[in-house]
């Protein structure tokens, strides 16, 4: 709508042109400036531990890249941003992958630490974190950065392997977020796709349905008049 609406502009005078197309860049930086930010996003958590166990799942396609930092944190530590240290070493921190996958990441005995994994399959991935008892559950509270996919990357090592400026890394970065938006819209269409033919089907075994059930009803409502009719011709009512 953009292109035709600049079109139009151009065609009523110069001046409007210059405007329509002036729009189009700001609304191109917009969505350059959304995507980049999208890039510098990560998912960055802070909860309470209510129970001596607590749970966090993020969905990941296969060979998609996982990284996360973890903390502990004491209730009253205050801490100043990020990744604040001071609580104490949880029993066990475990990520487990889709079923069948089992265990992918197991520390004991820490209090802070790291995992970067490689997804083998697609499926919700979750991140358990365990503490000694309860009362030292209720006083922590857990700090997780986790990041998925392009925004995982070192983009800094890759940066100097491949000895790219900063234009040229953020196009890197915009190259991968633009690959990575594509493959999610493959996969939602193929779930999309799925989805339709599950419904036509379900569908079609309704309508089935209630033909047959049309059938038994037609088919008990001839049986019951035959039977009357001979049970009262036998009696001599008709």
């Amino acid at each position: 709508m953009g292109a035709r609406g600049a079109r139009g502009a151009r065609g009523a005078g110069g001046a409007g042109g210059r405007g329509a197309r002036g729009g189009g860049a700001a609304r191109g930086g917009a969505a350059l400036a959304l995507a980049l930010g999208l890039l510098g996003a990560g998912r960055g958590l802070e909860f309470e531990m209510a129970f001596a166990t607590k749970c966090v799942a993020e969905e990941v396609e296969a060979g998609q890249l996982m990284v996360g930092e973890w903390a502990a944190v004491a209730r009253d530590a205050g801490g100043e941003g990020g990744l604040s240290r001071g609580g104490e070493a949880f029993k066990s921190v475990k990520v487990e992958g889709p079923p069948g996958l089992g265990i992918v990441y197991d520390e004991r005995g820490q209090a802070a630490g790291k995992f970067v994994l490689t997804a083998k399959e697609t499926g919700d991935y979750k991140a358990c974190f365990t503490a000694e008892n309860l009362s030292t559950a209720r006083a922590t509270t857990i700090a997780l950065d986790w990041k998925v996919g392009a925004v995982a990357a070192d983009w800094d090592g890759i940066a100097k392997r491949e000895h790219l400026d900063r234009v040229g890394i953020e196009m890197k970065k915009l190259q991968e977020l633009t690959k990575e938006i594509h493959e999610e819209m493959l996969l939602m269409r193929k779930r999309e796709s799925e989805m339709r033919d599950l419904n036509e089907a379900t569908n079609s075994r309704v309508a089935w349905l209630s033909v047959g059930s049309l059938l038994i009803c037609v088919g008990s409502a001839v049986t019951q008049g035959l039977y009357l009719k001979k049970f009262f011709k036998r009696r001599k009512i008709v």
